[in-house]
């Protein structure tokens, strides 16, 4: 795993790496689980209620998951049990933001 972002968690880490993965690991490094976007995960920010997570790519996307609440549908990969909210397309020459 090479890792680009990270942030902590009262109870575990969640690392953003260069082949699109965000992983949870506890505080002793035990993997705890996993979420596939598809780009470079470039950065990363949580609410204060740990509930909402917040990841960029390098493709330009913005996605926002909610933590703990289950699969939105059956092409998630991963093993966490998060849902994901949406996604918002920023791409360089695109006038508009796109909302997916």
């Amino acid at each position: 795993m090479r890792v680009y972002v990270g942030l902590a968690t009262r109870d575990y880490y969640i690392l953003g790496d260069a082949y699109g993965n965000i992983r949870a690991i506890d505080k002793n490094g035990k993997k705890i689980w996993r979420h596939f976007l598809g780009s470079t995960i470039s950065g990363m920010t949580i609410s204060d209620d740990e509930q909402s997570l917040w990841i960029g790519t390098s493709g330009g996307i913005l996605h926002k998951l909610t933590l703990g609440k289950g699969h939105r549908d059956k092409h998630t990969i991963g093993n966490g049990n998060h849902y994901e909210d949406f996604r918002l397309l920023i791409w360089k020459n695109e006038p508009q933001i796109w909302k997916w």
